[in-house]
């Protein structure tokens, strides 16, 4: 039963255009980071250093859609470590020029080393995780009765 259902939710996600989660997510970031004010009135007063986890979901976000696109592209085969580390690092490597953006641009935003290591943090702990746990939906993990293979 819970093959049918992995492969159910596989099916319906192989079905959304390449690249297209990617793609939104790009576009998001984009906005939230680089127009002056995105939310407005509406922007939530959280605690003090929210902007660098929100910084840290926001890349880790970029890394895991960068990451189930580029396994729905493989028809759903493991990434190697390799892959994943890329993902990671071109997501990182995104964030880091934004900053520079925020810098150069002058419309307000401001540039912050602290929010490039939450770039880094974020988009690094989506890679440990995605390696760890990849396997719950894979092709390759779904053919093995659901049992964990460890490489």
């Amino acid at each position: 039963m819970l093959r049918e259902k992995k492969e159910k939710i596989r099916g319906v996600l192989s079905r959304i255009p390449q690249w297209a989660f990617t793609t939104v997510t790009v576009l998001a970031i984009i906005w939230l980071t680089l127009v002056p004010d995105p939310l407005g009135d509406d922007s939530p007063h959280l605690f003090p250093g929210a902007d660098k986890v929100v910084h840290a979901l926001m890349f880790g976000g970029l890394t895991s859609m960068i990451l189930l696109d580029l396994q729905r592209r493989s028809e759903w085969r493991p990434v190697g470590k390799g892959v994943v580390w890329m993902a990671a690092l071109t997501a990182a490597s995104f964030g880091i020029l934004i900053e520079f953006l925020q810098l150069w641009m002058g419309l307000g935003r401001g540039f912050e080393i602290a929010d490039m290591v939450a770039d880094t943090a974020g988009s690094a702990i989506v890679a440990i995780l995605w390696l760890r746990l990849q396997i719950h939906w894979s092709e390759e993990g779904i053919n093995n009765n659901d049992k964990i293979v460890r490489r």
